[in-house]
């Protein structure tokens, strides 16, 4: 048998490197799951639906310090055809019932809809867990507990709560407007 010529044998040594270099190109993104197919809750609430129960966009709760009145925002929506009753209780705290007229959608951000939760060891930026119940169902929740911090958010904090001076200012730069010390 024929040794291959030496043409061939750089063409041969030429298409591999190729190959290794477009392996070593692709390799890593070739196994990474895409990052745009990742599901996320693109808000600072919850989504979700329990079938036939609950429908909810945007939950959350907005309150400041550890303990004492977060008001619930967000979205229920029933897609039946009667009113629906939910009753939300926050662990170690206390409860609020809302009534969701036959399809519609209650938005919790609306004065009239205003719905109070009181809570007990449950910072700002954590998790509350909460159990909805009615209707024959039940679920738990974890709601995230925001604060005063976002402009939109001092409005929508509980009747006679207002933010403390430690939850509005000190976490930005007087002169930089940025986090830390000077630049």
């Amino acid at each position: 048998m024929k040794n291959a010529s030496r043409p061939a044998r750089r063409h041969l040594a030429a298409g591999a490197l190729a190959a290794v270099a477009l392996l070593g190109a692709t390799g890593c993104s070739a196994v990474s799951p895409i990052a745009t197919a990742i599901e996320y809750d693109a808000s600072d609430g919850i989504n979700g639906e329990e079938k036939d129960f609950l429908s909810y966009r945007n939950l959350a709760l907005v309150g400041d310090g550890d303990s004492g009145p977060a008001r619930l925002i967000g979205t229920l929506e029933n897609l039946s055809d009667q009113a629906q009753t939910y009753t939300f209780q926050a662990e170690g705290g206390g409860s609020a019932t809302v009534q969701v007229p036959a399809g519609e959608t209650f938005k919790l951000e609306d004065d009239a809809n205003q719905t109070v939760l009181e809570r007990q060891d449950a910072w700002v930026g954590e998790l509350l867990p909460v159990t909805v119940s009615g209707n024959g169902g039940q679920t738990e929740l974890e709601v995230p507990l925001l604060g005063a911090t976002q402009d939109h958010y001092r409005d929508l904090l509980p009747e006679g709560v207002s933010p403390s001076d430690e939850e509005l200012g000190s976490h930005l730069d007087e002169e930089t407007h940025d986090y830390g010390g000077e630049h």
